[in-house]
């Protein structure tokens, strides 16, 4: 197009917005009200003249001088002072470089976005809305804005440089990148320079903040570029990618300049979107329940796919209407490439910025009836073309991770909204602030899991059931269940991501978080690793091993034998992942206790060889064979010597070994196998697997409600008979010798160790997706 001024045409002059102060211009006001200030201009012309002090900047309005500027003429406009001023800190990366370098390294870094890509980042996406939302404790309080970060943190994080990246990384990616973001944007926006250079707290923050990121970015680059194996994530797509015309690769301070520009721009604006979009679904019951049954027709209880995606319609109107009505990038700025530009039919200055706000383009009612409600319901019929919708930007300079964000949005909202719902906490809705992102301010919201509305139904119910122990949760639960991946991961225990993600949605993490109440720390993630290797131990047992004693003594040795010596390096995960658990577990507990400690590990173990021959052979097992075996096979026995090891006390030898201690552990084993057993029938049911007391009791007796009520009856008679036994050992006089040290490890013992090992399993079964009761 011409983009010379007419010269039979009158010269056009530009509308100056009122309020405009000697001196300051409209500084006093923007910096008070920056979106009123965007709003109140649209209506006076297409193109209006703002004053920053002495600084001249034009506020583009209208759909078609947009599109003038960003797609047609797009080649007589760069990126501004803005950008120029974060070059130096975020680099040459594709949102800051312009012209030819621009578009080859655009060239360079498409096929890392394509469609067809986002397939194998969505994997990562869910697995990190998985792993922090099964963190929650229902009824508590979350700020969702740092839930969201956490989410977005990892997803992108894991997306760049794949799934093995460790927590460590993803913590201090989470830790410092808003400091880093939040005081570039306040020097980008500053316009007076020397201020960066004063020993304030906000530059040591910016220094410190920006000095450990590209530690962590520059080491994970040079690691990868040492390993030279080919990779199919994000970065080791923009390492294999080639100019078309040299053949040359990106240089490694490219890579770091494109990667610290994909976390900077790809975390906070999908974060923030998904902290708004969870505000509106929870004030609008409505659009709530149509949510949740968006999701429970597409996916019923298996987790989102990429193909599911196009099918959550609602779901992904919500995530339009959310960027439409709280669009992140709330501000945008160009700059004329060179003299003579005209947009309009107005030359604009040379040096002159060009403000444009996708997020007042989105709220004028000329292009969206009523703007300000949120209504998915209009993305059936309206028409994002036409300049009107411009969350990512538009033309050769729009987003390049555009469908990312929008892929991951929409997954993160299928994953938490499928478990749980986020009910506000007030009334007020919270202030929209407009900073390198719009922010809201506080939003704190409870999550209540939707399962727990009814405790499963059918004959896994345990309705009726009444444990007279209190719930207790250990208060480092949200940080044991976000990092309790990294240790079964290390040893190959998990492999592929559809595993990770798996054991996720288990809630591992919160089961040993009810176990070991009071603990925190390495001491809950000491007990949080021994729930991952128990439960990845049992899935070994779903395939041949589990109905081959032959196999299942192989698998058994194997670990059994590390009780004794190390593995040897090519030792199966399972064994190496054991003895790394026996090590830290008898770390400063005396020998008598790990005696006993192995004793219950080789019968736990053992136990699951007796348990293929009894698949194998298929005998039918009776009441008593059954529970004499499952004492041993549910675990309870390793669980309380790991308590005492967690709670750094142990429990007096003459009163373990006695008579009613003994009794007490037996019936805790016991309760927890029925309790178990309850919430096992349908996975042990289908697999043909004799080893549940209600398919035992069916089968003797035809009726499988008379036999879960059987089992409920068994629970109840068992735990009446434990709150006997408790109440004679805290009057025996065979414990009068008992010093008060020792009368205390006692009592940690019964409350920290038994009755949590019996509540714990009552609180988790409902939430897990174990065995298909929990959420999916």
């Amino acid at each position: 197009m011409t983009t010379d001024a007419p010269a039979h045409l009158p010269p056009r002059t530009v509308t100056t917005a009122p309020g405009c102060l000697p001196l300051v211009g409209h500084s006093l006001a923007l910096l008070r009200d920056p979106i009123g200030v965007l709003q109140s201009i649209r209506p006076l012309s297409d193109l209006v003249e703002i004053r920053l002090g002495t600084l001249s900047v034009y506020a583009v309005n209208s759909p078609a001088l947009l599109r003038e500027m960003l797609v047609t003429d797009a080649v007589s406009y760069q990126k501004g002072r803005y950008f120029q001023k974060s070059r130096p800190f975020l680099g040459n990366g594709l949102p800051n470089s312009e012209g030819d370098f621009h578009r080859r390294q655009r060239r360079l870094m498409i096929p890392a976005f394509h469609r067809e890509k986002l397939n194998s980042y969505t994997g990562v996406m869910r697995l990190s809305a998985t792993t922090y939302s099964e963190a929650w404790t229902p009824d508590s309080t979350i700020d969702v804005a740092s839930e969201m970060y956490a989410i977005g943190s990892e997803a992108v994080a894991k997306a760049l440089f794949g799934s093995a990246l460790g927590n460590e990384e993803v913590r201090l990616i989470r830790r410092w990148l808003p400091t880093y973001v939040h005081e570039l944007m306040r020097r980008v926006v500053s316009p007076v320079d020397w201020l960066d250079r004063l020993p304030t707290p906000g530059n040591r923050r910016f220094r410190e903040s920006g000095t450990q990121l590209r530690k962590v970015v520059d080491r994970l680059i040079r690691e990868r570029l040492d390993d030279g194996e080919p990779r199919a994530d994000l970065l080791g797509m923009l390492m294999a990618a080639r100019d078309a015309d040299t053949g040359e690769p990106m240089s490694p301070d490219q890579l770091h300049d494109e990667v610290m520009t994909v976390m900077a721009a790809g975390i906070e604006t999908a974060s923030t979107s998904l902290t708004w979009l969870f505000h509106e679904v929870g004030s609008r019951p409505d659009i709530e329940r149509r949510l949740h049954a968006e999701l429970d027709e597409v996916l019923g209880s298996r987790p989102v796919t990429f193909e599911d995606l196009p099918k959550l319609v609602l779901t992904q109107n919500l995530v339009r209407e959310t960027l439409r009505l709280r669009s992140p990038a709330w501000i945008l700025m160009r700059q004329p490439a060179r003299p003579g530009v005209v947009l309009g039919g107005v030359e604009i200055p040379a040096g002159t910025e060009l403000l444009f706000s996708p997020l007042t383009i989105h709220r004028d009612p000329g292009l969206y009836p009523d703007p300000m409600e949120f209504d998915p319901d209009r993305w059936l019929t309206a028409d994002p073309r036409g300049w009107a919708f411009l969350p990512f930007g538009a033309g050769p300079r729009k987003c390049i991770g555009d469908h990312f964000a929008l892929t991951e949005m929409a997954t993160v909202v299928a994953t938490v909204a499928a478990r749980w719902r986020l009910v506000p906490l007030s009334e007020r809705p919270p202030r929209e602030v407009p900073g390198a992102v719009l922010v809201p301010s506080l939003l704190q919201m409870s999550p209540q899991p939707r399962a727990a509305q009814t405790r499963s139904g059918g004959t896994r119910s345990d309705a009726g059931l009444q444990l007279p122990f209190p719930a207790r949760i250990s208060p480092d639960a949200a940080r044991a269940a976000a990092e309790h991946l990294q240790w079964p991961r290390s040893f190959g225990l998990l492999p592929t991501d559809t595993a990770a993600e798996r054991h996720a949605r288990g809630h591992y993490a919160e089961l040993a978080a009810r176990f070991h109440p009071a603990a925190t720390g390495p001491d809950l993630a000491l007990g949080v690793d021994q729930m991952s290797w128990f439960f990845c131990f049992d899935d070994a047992f779903d395939g041949p091993a589990g109905h081959h004693p032959e196999q299942a003594r192989t698998v058994v040795d194997a670990v059994a034998d590390t009780l004794d010596q190390p593995p040897a390096p090519d030792a199966p995960p399972l064994a190496r992942a054991f003895h790394d658990l026996w090590l830290r577990s008898r770390e400063g507990m005396s020998p008598p206790w790990c005696e006993r400690a192995a004793t219950h590990w080789r019968a736990y173990l053992y136990g699951h060889v007796q348990e293929a021959a009894n698949r194998h052979s298929g005998t039918p097992l009776t009441v008593d064979e059954y529970l004499r075996l499952r004492r041993d096979t549910i675990g309870v026995q390793p669980t309380l010597d790991l308590a005492e090891r967690i709670g750094h006390y142990e429990l007096h030898a003459d009163l373990f070994t006695s008579d009613t201690v003994a009794a007490l552990r037996t019936l805790a084993a016991e309760i927890d196998s029925l309790h178990n057993d309850l919430y096992s029938l349908a996975k042990e049911d289908a697999g043909s697997d004799p080893h549940n007391l209600l398919l035992i009791l069916r089968r003797a007796n035809g009726a499988e409600h008379d036999a879960c009520a059987g089992v409920i009856g068994m629970l109840h008679a068992r735990i009446a008979r434990f709150r006997d036994l408790e109440g004679e050992l805290r009057t025996l006089d065979g414990t009068a010798h008992l010093g008060a040290h020792d009368r205390k490890a006692l009592d940690r013992y019964l409350r920290d160790a038994l009755h949590t090992v019996m509540r714990g399993p009552y609180d988790w079964a409902p939430r897990s997706g174990r065995y298909g009761t929990g959420p999916e």
